[in-house]
């Protein structure tokens, strides 16, 4: 089937080559390669949603943006702010490297990013890096990388101000400035989002059963602030911090509310040593804490403080050769009510890229080595190739490995009778190849990616030894393709995203749970004069909500529909509609998605 499947694909992508012309939607990224590059130049699978793009979803969180796009399945048990978890092609939630503005930021005791809780009003701008990228960044990157970059300065003085209402008794508020006065920039950023929320859950058997029928409420308020300053030696540094904090509720057996911080703090100072030497160095704090309670009484406390600090040095060998050369240092430390055997360990991780490119001949060769306290050492590296076929049509391949660190929970769990950490525990490792064709044209562009990703020492929990514990013990076969359409054209913007996904465990021949196996996005927005009217259709299919494949979550179809007018040259009006059609669906067993929401809000601009 797979086969039939690449070559309906192949077929489609060269009869649409046939109408190709040339493309304006060439967004700049730089987390592909950490250095800055076209997306058009990237030989990675990537996608670049910037400011405008996220305003004109009117999207109300990160995992809503993020919903169904290539490669990504997006699952939350609940309402706004309930625990969220990130499917890139097909791997575990723990296998995707979340950064912002440059920072490595989740937990070290379980190992995910509550992406659930960082606020969209504060971000300028997302990159989407599909594909391993352990090579440049370490642990975590088998999936893919997704950065978030925290709203930035700019030369013209622009104040904003949102609020806006909505079902569940929504709310929402935004005040952001930025501007500059001379070789400095500066931008500051207040938001709040709060809600009732709705019961989330439907009541559960068994003895660890749930039946709390109330409302989950969220709140969420944060601040940002960025400053920039360039010397006229060229010496340029940046300093910027994000902080977000808040309480959600949610219904479990154990505990039913928590407080929460997600915290980033960055400076860098960036210099042209000469015109071939270009060096960066960068300091930084991330911070995740999660303190939850049962009906108010403390429950559990575990707070993860990231200390990095990185060298990176991009070296210009001709107009178009780079070698890019860095050493990443990061500590991390827990502190908690569980009383972990460590609370602190380090990593050094030191990487070489080379990026060079000869007539139609695009080339990348990348190589890291990490020394860590709990497993010694990991090397990875990445190799990929792009030829332009002709104006319009390029086709890229590559292949990589990467690998995935055990976390504090795993390795140094406090033992008992009943379970104990495993500090003998291997990383988890995996290599991915992948092979794109794409074209670019007057009317936009389109991609399609095919890859193949191979698992091993899969950390599961282990239920034969006493205690039980956790090891290497599962296996991963992930088979996938991604089909991606971009175009604005006039007062149209179209966007479309399919992704196909087979992954299995080839020991029991069952698929990984929570992952939907076909996932649709379709996006068209039109500009009406000063309006303007979009619409989301967003389909994924069934999935297994466990390992055994005996609970079917079923597949879902839903329309979101949004509208905004300018009112005169400040004031905005805008709405929104989620699930026009008020279909009740689940993305988790027994967790509840809401139904049809609506929203209405109101925005002034100086500009």
């Amino acid at each position: 089937m797979q086969q039939r499947l690449i070559s309906f694909i192949c077929s489609t992508a060269l009869t649409a080559a046939g109408a190709a012309q040339a493309s304006d939607i060439n967004p700049v990224l730089v987390t592909a390669t950490r250095t800055a590059e076209t997306a058009d130049q990237s030989l990675a699978s990537v996608s670049v949603i910037d400011r405008r793009a996220i305003e004109r979803s009117q999207a109300q969180s990160v995992e809503e943006l993020l919903a169904a796009r290539a490669g990504i399945d997006m699952v939350r048990a609940g309402g706004p702010g309930s625990q969220t978890s990130l499917f890139m092609r097909g791997t575990n939630s723990d296998h995707v490297l979340v950064l912002v503005d440059g920072l490595r930021l989740g937990s070290a005791t379980n190992g995910t990013t509550a992406l659930n809780f960082i606020p969209l009003n504060q971000i300028e701008r997302i990159e989407i890096v599909r594909g391993p990228r352990s090579s440049l960044y370490g642990s975590e990157a088998i999936g893919g990388v997704i950065q978030i970059f925290t709203r930035q300065g700019g030369d013209d003085y622009r104040t904003q101000f949102e609020t806006g209402v909505g079902s569940h008794n929504l709310r929402r508020d935004k005040l952001a400035t930025r501007g500059s006065h001379g070789n400095s920039r500066y931008s500051f950023t207040l938001s709040n989002l709060e809600s009732d929320g709705f019961d989330a859950r439907r009541p559960t058997p068994g003895p660890f059963g749930v039946d709390q029928p109330d409302d989950d409420g969220y709140t969420n308020r944060a601040v940002s602030l960025g400053l920039e300053h360039r010397f006229d030696s060229g010496l340029e540094l940046d300093g910027r911090i994000m902080r977000a904090q808040g309480e959600n509720e949610f219904d479990s057996s154990f505990d039913n509310s928590a407080d929460f911080v997600q915290q980033v703090t960055a400076v860098t100072a960036a210099y042209p040593v000469n015109a071939l030497w270009y060096s960066s160095l960068t300091l930084g704090q991330t911070r995740d804490e999660y303190d939850s309670f049962s009906n108010g009484t403390p429950a559990s406390s575990f707070h993860t403080q990231r200390r990095h600090a990185q060298w990176q040095n991009n070296v210009f060998l001709s107009s178009s050769d780079t070698l890019t050369l860095g050493i990443d240092f990061q500590r991390d430390e827990v502190e908690s009510n569980t009383a972990f055997t460590i609370t602190e360990r380090d990593n050094t991780g030191t990487y070489v890229q080379y990026q060079g490119a000869k007539d139609e001949h695009d080339y990348l060769l990348s190589l890291r080595h990490d020394n860590h306290d709990a497993f010694d050492s990991e090397t990875t590296g990445n190799l990929a190739w792009g030829y332009d076929i002709n104006q319009p049509l390029r086709v890229t391949a590559s292949y990589g490995t990467a690998y995935k660190a055990p976390t504090f929970n795993d390795l140094y769990w406090p033992g008992s009778a009943f379970y104990t950490g495993n500090p003998n525990l291997k990383p988890e490792s995996s290599a991915t190849a992948e092979i794109g064709l794409a074209g670019q044209h007057d009317w936009g562009g389109w991609n399609i990616n095919v890859f193949q990703t191979e698992i091993e020492d899969l950390i599961v929990f282990d239920g034969t030894v006493s205690p039980s514990t956790v090891n290497n013990l599962d296996q991963a076969e992930i088979d996938g393709i991604e089909i991606g359409v971009d175009s604005a054209l006039a007062d149209w913007h179209i966007g479309a995203e399919l992704t196909l996904l087979d992954a299995q465990n080839p020991q029991t021949g069952n698929t990984l749970p929570r992952r939907a196996e076909k996932s649709l996005r379709l996006n068209v927005d039109r500009s009406l004069g000063r309006a303007e009217v979009g619409v989301s259709l967003i389909a994924q299919s069934s999935r297994y909500d466990d390992a055994a494949n005996t609970t079917d979550v079923a597949g879902y179809g839903i329309v979101n529909v949004r509208a905004a007018m300018a009112l005169n040259k400040h004031w905005r009006l805008k709405g929104s509609i989620e699930n026009v059609g008020d279909n009740s669906y689940e993305l988790v067993d027994s967790y509840s998605t809401g139904g049809r929401m609506v929203f209405i809000g109101v925005s002034y601009d100086t500009l």
